[in-house]
């Protein structure tokens, strides 16, 4: 069987009696498929409220090869969209978060520019296009689907997404018994890893590599790493 070849989902993964095929970690073409299977169609998150808490503040999400403008609108309204100028794509942020001065976002390349809704305020020379004809709706801002819940702002690449209710059915209970709506974005620190994503990911899913990883969180970690040994 080959890595991009589908699998049937496993009753219990403790009963395999193989591993997971390592073009999985490591396949160019798989990395593809994961881009345009997984993350353009999942609900992810993509920022929290308080990291954009005033009008014209805003914040880049980026994912594979796509990046996205999370901008706070108003007091209760928040956007999403494609970080691209429709006249040449131009990114309109150079990525990580700022503030939008005068609340216009305005390209950095041919001073194209749009309010924080998304719609176009000023093109230059605007009669030298389509011949003249060049409407606002034209070159408005291209959103993404976006829904905040629990404080998260989250988004979808998707034309036709999946519910979001659906989506958020099975840790929606937990999402409100912690609160998590109510907590607030304190501190952020990017870590470039040399690995597969989902290397680093699977690591916060098991504790499995606790007593050897972290052993000051685990009073008997050296019992149990070295038992059976002299």
């Amino acid at each position: 069987m080959n890595d991009l070849a589908p699998a049937p989902w496993p009753e219990s993964w403790r009963t395999l009696e193989h591993g997971i095929r390592s073009g999985r970690y490591t396949d160019p073409a798989f990395a593809r498929l994961e881009q345009d299977k997984l993350w353009l169609k999942v609900w992810q998150a993509a920022a929290r409220l308080d990291e954009i808490p005033e009008p014209g503040d805003y914040t880049t999400y980026e994912i594979g090869d796509q990046s996205v403008l999370i901008v706070r609108v108003d007091a209760d309204t928040v956007k999403a969209y494609h970080n691209v100028c429709l006249h040449r794509g131009t990114a309109l942020s150079p990525g990580g978060s700022g503030h939008f001065e005068n609340q216009k976002i305005i390209c950095p390349f041919h001073g194209w520019r749009w309010n924080l809704a998304g719609q176009n305020e000023y093109v230059l020379e605007r009669g030298q296009f389509r011949g003249g004809q060049l409407r606002d709706s034209d070159v408005a801002l291209r959103e993404v689907h976006q829904v905040v819940h629990a404080g998260f702002v989250f988004i979808n690449f998707d034309k036709n997404p999946g519910s979001f209710d659906d989506y958020i059915a099975p840790v929606r209970q937990l999402l409100e018994d912690l609160a998590i709506g109510q907590m607030r974005h304190y501190w952020w620190k990017a870590l470039p890893v040399e690995a597969n994503w989902k290397v680093a990911q699977e690591a916060f899913f098991e504790g499995y590599h606790v007593p050897a990883t972290h052993p000051q969180l685990e009073p008997d970690a050296a019992e149990i790493i070295y038992q059976g040994q002299p």
